[in-house]
């Protein structure tokens, strides 16, 4: 934890002493909390409550670097980012309405002036302008 977050050497002391962890940090890029909660002995799960993604990915990525595990079992929830998601698969979908509608009506158009041009070629074929 000292190589990845700052911390007073005396609280790192008294951390190292704990069986499990509650610690909690500030992000210095947005200003939002960052808390991990670690039971090692009871459950031996990891508890990061982030509302950065990426700042949730990094720690995983660190932790996993540091401990040399390959493979790991994770949950992840960020309920605001799905929102966001939501909205924009919902933008998505109405763009593509808009795209096949607008793909109908060229190709109605598009119909309509060949039957325009066969009409026009058959009136002049027969002199009836």
């Amino acid at each position: 934890m000292s190589q990845c977050f700052i911390i007073d050497e005396k609280i790192q002391q008294q951390l190292e002493k704990q069986d499990s962890l509650d610690v909690a940090f500030v992000n210095l890029y947005d200003g939002k909390p960052l808390i991990l909660n670690i039971h090692t002995q009871t459950e031996g799960k990891l508890l990061i409550r982030t509302d950065s993604m990426e700042v949730a990915g990094d720690i995983v990525q660190d932790l996993c670097s540091f401990i040399n595990v390959q493979d790991l079992e994770s949950l992840a929830e960020f309920p605001v980012e799905m929102e966001e998601l939501k909205t924009v698969i919902k933008k998505v979908n109405d763009y593509n309405e808009v795209r096949l509608h607008l793909a109908a009506d060229m190709a109605e158009s598009i119909r309509n002036a060949k039957t325009f041009i066969v009409k026009a070629e058959d009136a002049r074929i027969l002199g009836d302008m």
